[in-house]
């Protein structure tokens, strides 16, 4: 203890170091640290367990000491820093014990640092959030790590010693929450058998809208599905732009539209997505991870393939629907040429004949009036039929 009360405090009872990193202070002969030993000291305090003032501490050697005895019978020689940064130094200074061959012995001269200390002993330190101890280097092995320049009271060869940081791999980048299908069951005719007859109408849907001027139109009985649709875009706060919807015999040749098209009976349209931040995705963009880079596309595209059958996103990787560029990925429709070609093939006709249009609420399910699904943003007025003539 003669050894690193020197190195603590060169055997002046006076000393203080207000100067730890944590904002404590070390007081007395034994440099006994405020935030667990003495009261009334600096920084933050969690116990006075030597039941003294910090003040105290340096106002008498004896109280010190005692203080010293209680901290060593606790925790050891290695509680004192000025210990464990001069271990070989101390380990070899010895003074022989009072009441033995007729007393106190002469104590020696004062130990002789190491790297001899310019300043008080070695004392807490702290690396950012990490906490340690002023040694020497050569003693910081192991898990732990010397940090130059937070020990300024000791000598070069005394460093912050302090557990390494342990890199924290980045954390994965999280998935989006699924966007779970508001679909309406009670939406009248989505999976209906549908009839031979038809009427085309235009749709007024709140997230749609036709590429040109022009209303884009399809099928009443198509008007359910539009409807589940729009409520995928609500939901992922997106929109789609119709490039293509009914088309006409004629107009289908002249896009060398295939003969059993489900654009042909208003029961199909291909579209472009636009992201909630006003993005576009077209065709190329959905076929590959581009559209992870536009926020709601995915969102939107997951929703749909959620869809009950027979709604066909056609970019679905399990059933998507070939063209010849590859999938199609801008189309949706009912799969009425396959599940009922028959009734396909009589709307044909029907449709291609079909000179008027009315105006239709895409939340109505296929009626003239109605009010849109109340997700997400306010509905606006439900549009009224209008009649008008369509544009062939």
């Amino acid at each position: 203890m003669t050894c690193t009360a020197y190195y603590e405090s060169r055997f002046n009872c006076a000393a203080t170091n207000l100067r730890n990193a944590n904002g404590s202070g070390d007081y007395g002969l034994m440099q006994c640290n405020s935030q667990y030993w003495c009261s009334g000291g600096i920084g933050p305090n969690r116990g006075a367990d030597c039941g003294v003032s910090c003040s105290a501490l340096t106002r008498s050697c004896s109280t010190a000491a005692r203080c010293a005895a209680l901290i060593l019978r606790r925790q050891g020689i290695r509680a004192w820093y000025g210990y464990t940064g001069h271990k070989s130094t101390c380990d070899r200074y010895s003074i022989s014990e009072c009441g033995l061959s007729g007393g106190v012995q002469p104590s020696p001269s004062p130990p002789q640092a190491v790297a001899g200390p310019t300043s008080t002993a070695a004392r807490t330190c702290q690396v950012g959030v990490r906490r340690g101890v002023c040694i020497q280097t050569t003693q910081c092995t192991g898990s732990r790590e010397s940090v130059p320049n937070h020990c300024p009271l000791d000598p070069a060869s005394v460093r912050c010693c302090v557990q390494r940081n342990t890199p924290t791999p980045p954390a994965p980048r999280p998935e989006p929450a699924p966007v779970t299908p508001p679909v309406n069951t009670a939406t009248p005719g989505y999976g209906a058998t549908p009839s031979t007859s038809c009427d085309i109408v235009a749709p007024s849907c709140s997230r749609m809208r036709n590429v040109g001027s022009q209303p884009f139109r399809v099928d009443r009985e198509f008007m359910p599905y539009l409807s589940e649709y729009n409520r995928c875009l609500i939901a992922a706060n997106t929109r789609i732009v119709i490039t293509s919807s009914y088309r006409n015999i004629a107009e289908n040749n002249r896009v060398n539209g295939a003969r059993s098209s489900n654009h042909l009976v208003g029961h199909a349209i291909d579209m472009n997505i636009v992201g909630s931040n006003g993005r576009n995705c077209n065709m190329a963009c959905m076929r590959t991870s581009s559209k992870h880079n536009i926020p709601g596309v995915q969102a939107t595209i997951d929703c749909w393939n959620r869809l009950p059958a027979p709604s066909r996103y056609g970019g679905n990787p399990t059933f998507g629907i070939r063209i010849r560029s590859g999938i199609d990925s801008v189309h949706l429709d009912d799969n009425i040429n396959r599940a009922h070609s028959s009734k396909h093939s009589a709307k044909i006709n029907s449709c291609n004949a079909d000179r008027s249009f009315a105006t239709v609420s895409c939340g109505s399910g296929g009626t003239t009036s109605g009010s849109l699904p109340s997700v997400g943003p306010p509905s606006p007025t439900p549009c009224t039929a209008q009649i008008g003539r369509a544009h062939v």
